[in-house]
């Protein structure tokens, strides 16, 4: 599958990065270009011109922290934290569960991770179909879940995708970590019907959050985009060398 994926982004993914297309009207050359792009013939909204690149500088972990505690980039990465952690847990979970329920071997059990996702059905003891529809139902919509998260970041911060990106790893992986290391814990205490209610409860206290970076986030972007412009400014005050 991986090897799939693969050749397809090298067939057809196009490059995004600003700081080699801007916002799509420079071409990409070299090993950032497609094999569709290589193919097609120039079109008029495209130019040869190329950006100034950069000069190297080298990696700074702490960037990626600077960007987890803004407002609008915490709410995100919040969300796609709590739904990792439900993931996690239900992955990390459903081995012990099926065998002990259902009776499964560690065969069978291999094969209840393609549909992947949810294990709530299992509290109930319903027949083996129920969780492994739920599995499928969960893997196709927490994926899409993450992309859109990880989009959305990525798109906070289009002048570091990198960082911004690193960021989301740091925090679902930290939070799904913390999570995998208690679930056990959870089990026993309470049983796996509520665990599973308590993941469930997790994953609705994120529509609040979605909420309030639908209501305010393009604000809080447009006062972080004014504050950098100040501080550009100051510097180019402080010293005219320094360049926009």
């Amino acid at each position: 599958m991986s090897g799939l994926c693969l050749i397809l982004i090298v067939i057809g993914l196009p490059e995004t990065a600003r700081k080699l297309v801007g916002n799509g009207s420079i071409r990409p050359t070299g090993v950032n270009r497609s094999l569709i792009d290589c193919m097609q013939k120039p079109e008029g909204k495209h130019t040869e011109s190329k950006l100034i690149r950069p000069r190297f500088q080298a990696p700074n972990p702490f960037a990626s922290l600077r960007i987890i505690f803004r407002r609008d980039t915490a709410l995100i990465l919040l969300t796609n934290a709590i739904f990792y952690v439900n993931y996690s847990c239900v992955q990390a979970s459903l081995s012990t569960l099926f065998m002990d329920i259902y009776g499964l071997d560690a065969l069978q059990v291999g094969l209840t991770y393609l549909p992947y996702g949810i294990a709530c059905g299992i509290a109930s003891f319903l027949h083996l179909a129920a969780p492994l529809i739920l599995q499928f139902v969960c893997g196709l919509t927490v994926t899409g879940t993450f992309n859109v998260c990880n989009t959305l970041i990525v798109d906070l911060h289009p002048d570091r995708p990198a960082t911004a990106s690193a960021a989301v790893s740091i925090t679902r992986c930290s939070a799904a970590a913390i999570g995998v290391s208690v679930l056990q814990f959870i089990l026993d205490d309470i049983g796996p019907g509520w665990t599973f209610t308590l993941f469930g409860g997790l994953g609705a206290s994120t529509a609040p959050l979605l909420w309030m970076e639908y209501r305010f986030g393009m604000q809080w972007r447009t006062e972080r985009s004014e504050q950098k412009s100040r501080a550009v400014e100051e510097r180019k005050e402080r010293d005219p060398a320094v360049k926009g």
